[in-house]
């Protein structure tokens, strides 16, 4: 283990935690020494989880700040909105390297927060400190970072999309339509509730739509963004579809876009770009850290299409959770992923 960094987990229960904990134990640089949980203390994780047994004989522990603190160089953390602040600053005063899940740390500008999500009480530490981690765009960011906030499953489809046609200045960003699909784990929806289902939520506003509008901005050159966004849930067990409608600057052929994208991730081994044919499938990308993209120019509206299909439990949250601690303890980005 003297080669290993010790990491922590403390989460409620979900999909989204099982395989940031998978990720862990298999990962061959860190130890995943601790597990803690309000609800789940004093079980043991293959009790709990039957997909651990022969793997680990982890209990999950009371979240005890100082002791998580002080046995581990890095901790994860996927608690519900509003119930991660304070504690990842006290992490934070400890010295620890955090990558958190949830919404806590994902805005760069407070009031957004607080109108989407609630009372903001450690705005000092999210302006001071805070780094998006959107690990294709903001590399250089969380390579310097201690405490990174993971992008939603949705932003991440819609950025890698988008942002390098934004940032070339090829598109009116004035006028984004957004239609995602994602798996049912996203509402920890039951059976009866997906099965043979399907439907929109977040009608009202969803927090994404104001997360992909902030990051967007920083892009565009003082342009305005706005986005139609409208997100779904599918009866599926993981998996995010995006599909993008973009208005471009002028009458770009595929070829041309295709070829800014392809440049923009040469560099980036978990994004592919498809050829004009092809149209991503959710079942392509199933178990791994990849995010596929194509473009399409539909000559009739005058539209550009962009199709960007992602696992929500791997690049969409724990594979890319682990892919900003590789990047932050100066690993390759490839170690322990897929």
């Amino acid at each position: 283990m003297t080669n290993k960094i010790t990491a922590g987990l403390i989460a409620s229960e979900g999909a989204i935690q099982n395989e940031l904990i998978q990720l862990l134990l298999s990962h061959p640089l860190v130890h995943l020494k601790i597990i803690a949980s309000k609800t789940l203390k004093k079980q043991k994780l293959c009790n709990v989880q039957g997909r651990f047994r022969g793997q680990s004989d982890l209990v999950y522990e009371n979240i005890n700040v100082n002791k998580i603190g002080k046995a581990c160089q890095v901790v994860f953390v996927c608690l519900p909105d509003l119930e991660s602040l304070s504690l990842i600053k006290d992490l934070r005063n400890m010295g620890v390297h955090v990558i958190n899940l949830s919404n806590d740390f994902r805005f760069a500008d407070s009031k957004i927060f607080e109108t989407q999500i609630g009372k903001h009480s450690q705005k000092l530490l999210a302006k001071k400190e805070a780094v998006y981690g959107l690990c294709e765009i903001d590399k250089h960011d969380i390579k310097k970072s201690c405490l990174v906030n993971l992008p939603s499953s949705f932003a991440t489809s819609f950025l890698l999309a988008l942002s390098p046609l934004v940032q070339n200045q090829m598109i009116v960003t004035s006028h984004i339509i957004c239609d995602s699909k994602t798996a049912g784990h996203e509402l920890s929806s039951g059976f009866d509730q997906m099965n043979q289902n399907a439907f929109a939520f977040g009608l009202q506003g969803h927090p994404a739509r104001f997360e992909m509008q902030e990051r967007l901005a920083r892009l565009a050159f003082g342009d305005d963004v706005k986005i139609a966004f409208t997100p779904h849930i599918l009866p599926l067990e993981r998996g995010t579809l995006s599909t993008i409608y973009v208005k471009p600057m002028r009458k770009w052929k595929e070829a041309q876009i295709l070829s800014v994208l392809k440049r923009f991730y040469k560099s980036s081994p978990f994004v592919q770009i498809l050829e004009p044919h092809e149209s991503p499938k959710i079942h392509d990308v199933i178990g791994t850290n990849h995010c596929h993209i194509s473009a399409h120019y539909d000559e009739q509206s005058e539209h550009l299409v962009l199709i960007s299909a992602l696992d929500s439990l791997m690049k969409g949250s724990a594979g890319q959770a682990i892919q900003c601690m590789n990047l932050m303890m100066g690993w390759d980005e490839f170690t322990g992923l897929v």
